[in-house]
């Protein structure tokens, strides 16, 4: 049996018309790994426009045809997802209505908010490091032209590696060597 009245793409980017259910299954499985990049699929209903996303943190969120958020069910598992998908592709959003969605996005909680941050914070280090080894080493008879700092400039910069960091991402710069 086949869902022709919506078209799916799934979290990997691969998008299909009318896909079986068997597939639609497939496609919820593969939010059982984890993939920060690419954490969702979702289904569209191809007359109404509107779509359901689902997450790998099992997720389900409505959403109108510009693609607003406006509503969401938590802890939907994988044979609720397919139920949910296979009532949605037959009837769109009026099908799916009496579920017990709750109004717009969910709201992050502190924890979930301060592990995003420190993850974002980790990567950024990590993004920050790679600029400031890829900046070599200073070449020691070549002073750094900033007032005070006697250490050598770096190829293609008037400045010492810290200095050169310290212009371009226009904050201290976090390491010393």
């Amino acid at each position: 049996m086949t869902t022709e009245t919506c078209n799916v793409t799934t979290r990997w980017g691969g998008t299909e018309d009318g896909p079986s259910h068997a597939r639609l299954a497939e496609i919820i499985a593969e939010l059982d790994t984890r993939d920060e990049e690419h954490p969702d699929t979702w289904l569209i209903h191809v007359q109404s426009e509107w779509r359901i996303t689902l997450d790998e943190q099992r997720h389900a969120y409505l959403q109108d045809p510009e693609g607003e958020i406006r509503a969401h069910l938590a802890g939907v598992t994988p044979q609720v997802a397919l139920a949910l998908w296979i009532r949605f592709a037959s009837g769109g959003p009026d099908a799916v209505r009496s579920e017990p969605w709750i109004g717009g996005a969910p709201v992050p909680k502190n924890a979930e908010l301060a592990a995003l941050q420190a993850r974002a914070d980790a990567q950024s280090l990590k993004a920050e490091r790679s600029f400031y080894d890829g900046l070599g080493d200073e070449i020691p008879d070549a002073t750094c032209r900033e007032e005070g700092c006697n250490r050598g400039r770096v190829q293609y910069s008037v400045r010492c590696r810290i200095h050169h960091f310290e212009k371009h991402f226009k904050k201290p710069c976090p390491f010393t060597h």
